[in-house]
Formats: C-alpha cells, structure tokens, sequence
C-alpha cells in the first residue's frame, strides 16, 4: 500500500523488498535484479537514493540498514562500476556506521552486524586491487551459473518409464502367468519332517537333483542306444553269383542254361577243325 501511495518506480519497490524489516535477508535473484537495473542511468539514480535514505535508518529498524549495506556489497560486485562511484562519494555515510550501536529488547547487541558490514565494504571501496578480484570472482560466479541453467536436463532411465498415478490400481495377473513365474506350492513349501532351508540353498539342492535326473536319463539313453548297435540285423541278401565254370549250388534253370552255353562252344570248335 505504501509504494502505491509514495508513487514508488519498479526499481525502488525493489530495493524496498530486498531492503524490508523481515527476518531473513535478501534473496540472490532480487539483488541480482536489481544489479542488472544499475546499468540504466535512471533506474541507478532511483537504486541509490533508496539505499541511502535506509541506511539512515536507527534504531527497531536495523534490519534496514544491516540489508541495505548486503545490498550495496552485492551490487558493488557485480552491478554497474557506477556503483562505485556513487559509493566512493558517500563513503563518509558508510564508515559512520562502524559506530552503529543498538540493544534489543532481550539485550542482544544487534548493531554488531551493522558494525562489520560497514568495515567490509569500506575496505572493499578503499582497496583496488581486492575489489577487483573481488568483481572477477563475481563475473565467474555468474557465468557459471548461466551457463548451468543453459545446459538441458540429464535425461533418466526413471523418466523414459511410464508413470502411474498413486490412485490408479495396479493390474492383477492371471493365475496362469502367476503359475508360470512362481514355483509349485508343493515344491516350494518345506515339508514337516525336513528341517527348513534358506532360498539360496534350496534352489542349489534342487539344481543337483535336475543335474542329477539328466545325468541318470543320458546314461540310460547310452545303454539303449548301445543295446541297439549290437542287436544283428535280420536282413536277407541275394545269393551269390555263381563262379565261371561251375554250377555246383545254382539253382535247376541256371545249371540248365550254363550247360547249354557249354554244349554250343564245344560244338562250335570242332566244326571248325
């Protein structure tokens, strides 16, 4: 209500939020607004002028002067070096507040903050060899930082898989594929007169019964098979053609066409002598 009424800009609600009475400080992306804001000539004038009317802030409203000195160290770091400037001119109002004192109620001394913070930043106005390194370690926070929010997220093998919703139930299986993936009750459930047996040794007893029934069954499937090769073989074969020149053991048709063959030569050589 009060930056409607003041008629405040957009960069001076914006010191006034990161600069508030509230117990907690100023978050990075606010200041980190408001630095980029100091690179506008007006928006600058605006910045400045609001800091510098907090830091004359006393007593309950420390919090305002402690946040504004936060701010102003920020924005010396990493804003405009026109920053510099306008703080090098009102360096007096920042060095007085080394002497800011105030006791809160419970008689804590809250102006000790103040106190340092004032000395930080003096020194950090006052020397240029550690405000410039102080301003390169900036600019390689914030590149970093941009290039990280640039990279595109690392896809997972937790999100290629479906997902699904915590009220949606969960598919039951047939009892035929649970038959499949699970053992028998009765091979599985150990019996009353045996002594119980962890998993793991249960399944190595049952791979040395299968390898043992296989080892019976490829013994037995030998025995069979040599049994089989020994067995003669009942097969009839033709009788043997008789030798040249004897009929002993041929059959009747056989003797009679080779004793006709021979009575036809013999006849034949002695017409020809």
């Amino acid at each position: 209500m009060k930056n409607f009424v003041k008629n405040y800009s957009d960069s001076e609600i914006k010191v006034r939020e990161a600069t508030s009475n509230d117990p907690w400080g100023p978050s990075s992306s606010l200041m980190l607004e408001i630095s980029d804001l100091t690179y506008n000539t007006v928006s600058l004038l605006e910045i400045m002028n609001m800091l510098w009317h907090r830091m004359n802030d006393q007593g309950k409203n420390w919090r305002h002067v402690y946040k504004s000195l936060t701010l102003l160290d920020y924005l010396i770091k990493n804003g405009s070096k026109k920053v510099i400037q306008h703080c090098r001119e009102g360096l007096f109002n920042i060095q007085t507040l080394k002497d800011f004192h105030y006791i809160d109620e419970a008689g804590k001394d809250q102006g000790y903050h103040v106190r340092e913070k004032s000395k930080q930043v003096s020194a950090l106005l006052t020397d240029d060899q550690l405000l410039h390194n102080e301003r390169e370690i900036a600019r390689r926070t914030r590149q970093r930082t941009s290039y990280a929010m640039l990279l595109p997220k690392k896809t997972t093998t937790k999100d290629c898989l479906p997902t699904m919703s915590a009220s949606e139930p969960i598919p039951e299986l047939p009892d035929s594929v649970k038959r499949q993936h699970h053992f028998p009750k009765a091979a599985s459930a150990p019996q009353q007169n045996q002594p119980f047996q962890s998993p793991g040794k249960a399944a190595m007893a049952q791979e040395m019964v299968a390898s043992q029934i296989i080892s019976k069954k490829s013994s037995e499937d030998l025995i069979v098979f040599s049994e089989d090769e020994q067995t003669p073989t009942t097969t009839t074969l033709p009788p043997p053609f008789p030798a040249e020149g004897s009929s002993d053991g041929a059959p009747p048709v056989v003797q009679a066409a080779a004793s006709d063959s021979w009575n036809r030569s013999t006849m034949a050589k002695q017409f020809k002598t």
